[in-house]
């Protein structure tokens, strides 16, 4: 468990500032939880995202290892124990950023093809209820592997990977008028992050400055107010391509890629917002990377993913930890 100096952001110095980590004081160690499985998704595949809309779990997009453009759209209901599929992607994708905002799901971004490639600028509102898709004004800038937050009515789009490499981007839809306006930029840039809303901030954490194991653990938050960041105690284990899921009022991070040995992460870790410091929830199953997570209730839900870091297996995982 590290912390991370802001000496280490440069791509030539993570390798070697990865052995040269210090337990931070921010970081509590001992708690537990308790692992299930669950019914697997019906499709193993990697790189895709998960949102919550009332009781039920919404899979969407991912590859596998032919196609790069899944379109599926599955649906875990925890009271059955059954997935079922709703209506398909209007066009599929991998790396995309997902959140849900007043009933409905809302998609961006994201790869069209392998390697973090063919990037897209699209932008789909999924409702549950209709079970019907519609295609919203796209993204200033293509890009995938985006994080993605909703907040008061409007989407927050931070950082991602275009044809050029990763971008400092944050650009803002605005729901009710269908706009899109710039805010201010993640202070260190990266993709890959890990991203939430908690106690009406946007904290984006982790990530990666370019290669998988050119991991970070900064931790910022955006203040939508005053269109500011700030600086939180940082991820205590530096890696990106996690899952996150909020439960109880902790925001958890599991697994994530790459370690030096070029293993995924197995570690789960959540951030307390009230003492400004990270706790120790032990180890998943097993290490995983572009997996979804959600949460229902004290139960955190991680979905597919593959092993180890850069690709490899799809799998059609369903790990379910119950918060203490």
């Amino acid at each position: 468990m590290i912390e991370y100096s802001k000496k280490c952001l440069t791509p030539v110095l993570v390798s070697v500032c990865a052995a040269l980590l210090l337990l931070p004081s921010t970081f509590v160690q001992g708690a537990e939880g308790t692992w299930s499985n669950r019914a697997p998704i019906p499709h193993a595949r990697n790189e895709l995202v998960g949102a919550v809309v009332g009781n039920r779990i919404y899979v969407l997009g991912g590859a596998d290892q032919e196609d790069y453009e899944i379109r599926l759209n599955h649906v875990y209901d925890s009271a059955t124990n059954i997935w079922t599929e709703g209506a398909p992607m209007p066009r599929g994708g991998n790396h995309h950023g997902v959140a849900a905002v007043d009933g409905k799901i809302y998609v961006v971004g994201g790869f069209r093809s392998r390697r973090h490639t063919v990037p897209t600028s699209d932008v789909f509102a999924y409702d549950p209820g209709a079970d019907r898709w519609q295609e919203l004004t796209p993204l200033p800038s293509a890009r995938g592997a985006i994080g993605l937050a909703g907040l008061n009515g409007k989407l927050h789009a931070i950082t991602g990977r275009g044809d050029e490499g990763v971008l400092d981007a944050h650009d803002v839809y605005d729901i009710a008028s269908g706009t899109w306006s710039a805010a201010a930029a993640l202070p260190v840039t990266r993709d890959h992050v890990g991203i939430a809303v908690l106690a009406g901030m946007i904290h984006v954490f982790g990530g990666r400055l370019n290669e998988t194991v050119e991991n970070v653990g900064d931790h910022h938050i955006y203040d939508p107010m005053s269109d500011s960041w700030s600086e939180a105690a940082p991820l205590p284990t530096p890696r990106s391509a996690g899952a996150v899921a909020i439960s109880n009022g902790l925001l958890f991070f599991a697994g994530g890629e790459c370690t030096l040995d070029s293993a995924n992460f197995d570690q789960i870790e959540a951030y307390d917002v009230n003492a400004d410091s990270w706790v120790d929830y032990g180890r998943m199953p097993r290490g995983l990377h572009g997996f979804a997570g959600a949460a229902l209730g004290n139960e955190l839900h991680f979905i597919g993913g593959s092993k180890p870091c850069g690709g490899g297996t799809k799998l059609d995982d369903h790990f379910v930890f119950t918060v203490p």
